[in-house]
């Protein structure tokens, strides 16, 4: 539902190009046996002033992050699930701590509580981490629990009034299947998220879940 690594074109360049300032440092500071290639005056890396702020423009937080904040908190997150479209769903009771990290860059997110499916009461446990990547220009997210051991990656950007968030995952049949999830904040501060799935008959998308947070 809900980490990736990610390494910038701009962080790779900056620390290889620190590399470099220190290898040519050593080179000029050695005796001059000790050279074994002259290296000419202006060796055309960044200076260490301009690694610092590519390093720091990369590490900025852009305005997308805000969007995060208002997910943090604890949560009571009741769940309700449908076995088809218009269904009447199943209800499930859980508890959300959703709490930010590096910095606030991104928000991690834990989910446990019973999870009712098939008049079934399964013990339930999810994680996830969600943030924006300014270099893709979209929100980003990853998420694991334990009831499958694939991990869902998705992306998106805000529209119509929600993180809009889409990827795949496996079907359990051998393929793939598409999910999207929208995380939608409402004016009283509560915050739904919906889930997305193919239509068995007509392949479309179609709303199989949300969970409704709420304030202790």
């Amino acid at each position: 539902m809900i980490c990736r690594t990610i390494a910038t074109t701009a962080l790779v360049g900056a620390c290889a190009g620190a590399l470099s300032i220190s290898y040519y440092a050593g080179l000029s500071n050695a005796p001059a046996q000790a050279r074994l290639v002259a290296q000419p005056e202006n060796t055309g890396q960044p200076t260490p002033e301009q690694i610092k702020a590519m390093m720091a423009q990369t590490a900025a937080k852009a305005p997308e992050h805000k969007r995060l904040d208002a997910l943090v908190g604890t949560w009571n997150a009741k769940m309700s699930f449908l076995m088809a479209p218009g269904g009447v769903p199943e209800v499930s009771q859980m508890k959300a701590e959703i709490k930010p990290v590096l910095g606030g860059r991104y928000v991690q997110s834990h989910y446990k509580g019973v999870f009712k499916f098939m008049g079934a009461d399964i013990d339930f446990e999810g994680m996830g981490m969600m943030g924006y990547d300014k270099a893709a220009g979209k929100f980003t997210s990853a998420w694991g629990d334990n009831l499958s051991t694939s991990m869902l990656y998705q992306s998106g950007t805000f529209k119509d009034g929600a993180i809009d968030l889409r990827g795949e995952m496996p079907d359990g049949m051998g393929g793939t299947m598409a999910m999207r999830h929208r995380h939608i904040v409402n004016d009283d501060g509560s915050y739904t998220l919906e889930f997305y799935q193919p239509n068995p008959l007509t392949g479309e998308l179609a709303k199989i879940g949300w969970i409704e947070h709420t304030k202790p």
